[in-house]
């Protein structure tokens, strides 16, 4: 289901250089021209703060989440994992407005990444050839920690890289391993979580 342009919530995504993109996983103070939007707790549960911002160009779009945690759960010891099943991760969904194909990239506190494809909702596919070129960084900070989720255009791509996305936010935060995980995103939810619902992905928009 495609969103409205109109009533549905956005994450603006400035535009960065190809050149200047290397800086981002480092300069945490590049972030700062983006405006940064929070993750809610799922039925307004109280969750400990997570901001997302997001740059974007030709050929990649890039979300970094600062996320507040007073204890990191990160056991996975390799990309590819389920890792939202054991640990602390962000994940981002994004799609092309109008077309029922999506993809999610998970990242860790240890900077592992697990992506994954849908044809349709909840329906897995083979991975995208582009795979190969989706990036995660993840690593503690004073407060908690912070990832950098890069996705290549072109992973995206029908008939060219798209200039119309939407996207969804996700975040699940354990207090040990075994515990039930509290989870937030943007777009809030209300009631039982789903973060594969395209009909509640914001727009992303990309600011020149």
């Amino acid at each position: 289901m495609a969103l409205s342009s109109v009533s549905a919530p956005s994450l603006a995504a400035e535009y960065i250089t190809p050149a200047d993109v290397p800086k981002l996983v480092s300069r945490q103070d590049l972030w700062n021209r983006c405006a940064p939007v929070s993750l809610c707790g799922v039925g307004m549960s109280t969750v400990q703060d997570t901001a997302l911002r997001a740059f974007w160009n030709e050929d990649r779009i890039l979300f970094e989440f600062v996320c507040h945690d007073d204890r990191i759960v990160s056991p996975g010891e390799k990309d590819g994992l389920d890792h939202f099943l054991i640990g602390d991760v962000v994940e981002i969904f994004v799609g092309e407005n109008g077309n029922p194909s999506y993809l999610e990239v998970h990242a860790t506190p240890a900077g592992l990444k697990t992506a994954y494809f849908f044809r349709g909702y909840r329906q897995p596919m083979e991975a995208s050839g582009q795979a190969g070129g989706i990036m995660a960084t993840g690593a503690p900070t004073t407060h908690g920690w912070r990832a950098v989720i890069s996705v290549p255009r072109s992973a995206l791509a029908i008939n060219g890289p798209p200039s119309q996305y939407e996207i969804l936010a996700g975040r699940y935060d354990y207090a040990s391993v075994g515990a039930t995980p509290l989870l937030s995103c943007f777009p809030p939810q209300e009631g039982k979580a789903d973060f594969h619902r395209r009909a509640s992905f914001a727009r992303l928009q990309l600011n020149p």
